[in-house]
Parts: C-alpha cells; sequence; structure tokens
C-alpha cells in the first residue's frame, strides 16, 4: 500500500493544550507512583517536565543510556572506549561511567 500522508498542522491552541495535558498526566502518575516520597511534589514536576521537551536533551539522554546499556552488556567495549577520543564519546562524557555498580 501507499504510506501514510502526514497529519495536519496542529494549531498552537491544540499543542499548548496537549502539552497542559500530558503535565497533569505526569503529575497525577508521579503523585500516586511516589506518594510517600517527600521530594515528588508538583513543583518538581512543574520543573522537570520542561527539561523533557528539549529536542537535543532528549537525544543526548537516550544516547547516554544506550552507552550505559552497552557499557554494561559487554564490558569489554567499555575498556576500550574509555580515554579513547573519538568526538561523540567526548559529547556523551563516556569517561564519566565508572565501573561502580548500579
Amino acid at each position: 500500500g501507499k504510506p501514510a500522508g502526514l497529519p495536519p498542522e496542529r494549531s498552537n491552541e491544540k499543542k499548548t493544550f496537549t502539552k497542559e495535558r500530558a503535565e497533569e498526566l505526569l503529575q497525577k502518575k508521579i503523585s500516586e507512583a511516589f506518594k510517600y516520597l517527600p521530594l515528588c511534589d508538583k513543583e518538581l514536576v512543574k520543573v522537570m517536565f520542561p527539561m523533557f521537551q528539549d529536542m537535543e536533551t532528549n537525544k543526548r539522554l537516550v544516547y547516554r543510556v544506550l552507552v550505559f546499556l552497552l557499557f554494561e552488556i559487554t564490558p569489554g567495549i567499555k575498556e576500550s572506549w574509555i580515554g579513547d577520543s573519538l568526538p561523540c564519546l567526548e559529547r556523551l562524557n563516556v569517561n564519566e561511567f565508572s565501573d561502580k555498580p548500579l
């Protein structure tokens, strides 16, 4: 078949509504999951939520998690990458990963 076409462009009002709804749902889920922890309150969600709206931050987070998992699954790769001067590894701060267990 044919690939699906692009969805219609969303209005700014629709984008704002979706963002606010996502923040409300996140606050509800976090308060339910961590109701016994004093640090998880609405103010924390308000501070953390905008951080995950940045595309570059999200990319960096995903790459760091993938590198971390790669190092955990195959320790030999970690030893060969630490101290390497590849630009992509420098941007991900690969040298910050230590041998400490989770």
